[in-house]
């Protein structure tokens, strides 16, 4: 899922940057973000709920991307970029 709204902000949208944190012990998360090309982009101590976690920043860009292996389909998303004006 996370690889089709990336696909959709790069090539629909335009983005140039995707961000994602995860705390730091969570490395099924931080696992499915690198596997897509994420890189690390600091660590700061937030509230969640009601404990302090370190939490590992993330993010991508399209040259650090690793596309998967099918490609995104979309219709009708230029109501969508004139709606967000790009």
């Amino acid at each position: 899922m996370r690889a089709a709204v990336v696909s959709f902000a790069f090539d629909y949208l335009n983005a140039e940057v995707a961000e994602s944190e995860a705390a730091v012990w969570n490395q099924q998360s931080l696992g499915v973000s690198t596997g897509l090309g994420y890189e690390p982009n600091g660590i700061s101590r937030e509230g969640w709920g009601e404990k302090v976690e370190e939490v590992q920043r993330l993010r991508l860009t399209p040259t650090t991307y690793n596309r998967p292996n099918w490609t995104l389909k979309v219709q009708g998303h230029e109501a969508l970029s004139t709606y967000l004006g790009i």
